[in-house]
This record gives structure tokens, sequence and C-alpha cells, in this order.
């Protein structure tokens, strides 16, 4: 991690940029146990010393990420995102104005892409 951490960092130089510590954490998956609270310490070879804290979930690119294994978590954050979009346009979908044809077209380009995003590697088990 180490390494790593010095190798990003001097990328990021050369391109005049900072790793930001208060956005930068860090997850493992191993079987030792979480413990909330814990840091790495990680010196570069500038002398620069960098604290990231440890998490057991984090959300990169709308989709979540965590230490246990199973997506209800993310099944139920793509529900409620599904939600939202229902409510934002609710005022279009109610509208008799509008044809049924034009709301199918709304729900299939707009609404199921933010529900199923994602559901290509969901692992599904009987629960």
């Amino acid at each position: 991690m180490q390494e790593l951490v010095k190798k990003l960092d001097t990328a990021a130089k050369m391109m005049g940029l900072e790793i930001n510590e208060a956005k930068t954490k860090y997850m493992t998956w191993t079987e030792e146990e979480f413990c909330q609270g814990r840091y790495l310490k990680i010196k570069t070879d500038d002398g620069k010393q960098y604290i990231f804290e440890e998490v057991d979930r984090f959300k990169y690119l709308g989709t979540i990420f965590k230490r246990q294994p199973g997506v209800s978590e993310e099944i139920n954050s793509r529900i409620t995102a599904g939600n939202r979009c229902i409510g934002a346009l609710n005022a279009v979908l109610k509208n008799k104005g509008i044809s049924r044809k034009l709301k199918m077209r709304i729900y299939k380009t707009v609404i199921r892409p933010i529900v199923i995003f994602g559901s290509e590697v969901w692992t599904l088990r009987k629960e």
C-alpha cells in the first residue's frame, strides 16, 4: 500500500494535482475484523505524510462497495434513486396530454437505467 500511494502521489504531482486526505479513504477485503477509527499513515519520498481513514463501505460512481458480501444495500439504493426520479417526473408522467407511448419511452430511457445500473454484476442469493 505504501508503494502504491507513493506512485499515486508522484503521478499526481506530475499533473499538478494533490491527494486530498479528507476525501481519500481506504478499504480492505480481508477476514480481519473492521475497526472503526483505524488510520493508515504513509510517508512519501519528499517527506509528506498522508493519513487515510479506513472505511467499511463507500460509494464510487454511484455504486456502493462494502466489506461484507451481498448487494441488498446496493439494490435498495438503486430503487430509492428510481423512486426519486419518478417523483421528479411525476408531473410529466401524470400529464394526460402526453401519450402513453411517450411515457413508456421516458420510463425506458430515464427511469429504468437508473434502477438497473450495475445490475449485470449483482450476485443474488436466496435470503
